[in-house]
């Protein structure tokens, strides 16, 4: 079962067969399917190669829209983060800061308990499951997990996870060792409530002078710590457990 069988079956919809036989262009499989229309602003041509047609699957997740939002055909899978297992969809989202609006309501299309991209990546579902997350909130991550083994996840302990374009592995047991180590290097002992190395700072390995004194001030091996985030900053696993810390 790939991504988009997964989701059309948790979601329980009657999707029409189309009326052309052929190879869908997004996850690869024979059907009877839709004749492609493709926007002149589709950044995807390059995953989807060699297909003639949308499966009806396929055909649900391209087109599927926001509940109450005007003009969001398609919008649905790749504005927001996501799971879905067989038992249905469910919302990641962070959790709300002071001050911020509330978010849009999409219990009737996402069942499933609200999770966070932290709470999600460390103790996911039981197989078969599948995880979407973004930073842009615009790129139909979708399409490349379907070229991924099909996107979909068959354990539990090393998992793919779509991240905007990217299918990053989780292990999940470094995922664990690498959350301890940038919440120790996110908090300053001598001052509690604030931040000593900022995401960026940790993904780029780029330290700012500030930092650098706070960390001298928190009693840390600034120079062995500089060099490990230096390596790890091309590390997309290292990247994905900052964005979700």
């Amino acid at each position: 079962m790939n991504l988009s069988e997964l989701i059309a079956n948790a979601q329980d919809v009657s999707l029409p067969l189309g009326n052309i036989q052929g190879t869908c262009m997004f996850c690869g499989k024979e059907a009877m399917g839709f004749q492609p229309e493709i926007s002149d602003s589709f950044t995807n041509a390059n995953i989807c190669s060699g297909g003639s047609v949308i499966c009806p699957e396929c055909n649900y997740m391209n087109r599927a829209e926001i509940p109450g939002a005007k003009q969001s055909a398609g919008k649905l899978h790749r504005a927001n983060m996501w799971y879905v297992t067989e038992k249905g969809i469910g919302v990641i989202r962070f959790p709300k800061k002071g001050g911020q609006a509330g978010p849009r309501d999409l219990s009737d299309i996402f069942r499933l308990p609200e999770r966070t991209p932290r709470s999600i990546l460390t103790d996911p579902p039981e197989p078969p499951f599948a995880i979407y997350l973004t930073r842009s909130w615009k790129k139909p991550g979708w399409q490349t997990m379907l070229r991924a083994n099909g996107g979909v996840a068959t354990s539990r302990d090393l998992f793919p996870v779509g991240f905007d374009y990217e299918v990053i592995y989780v292990d999940r047991a470094r995922l664990h060792l690498d959350l301890a180590y940038i919440d120790m290097l996110r908090t300053d002992p001598s001052k509690p409530g604030k931040v000593l190395l900022t995401k960026r700072e940790l993904s780029s390995g780029k330290i700012g002078a500030g930092s650098v004194a706070r960390m001298i001030d928190a009693g840390l091996d600034v120079r062995s710590i500089v060099g490990d985030l230096r390596k790890k900053a091309n590390d997309p696993g290292w990247g994905l457990a900052v964005y979700v810390a």
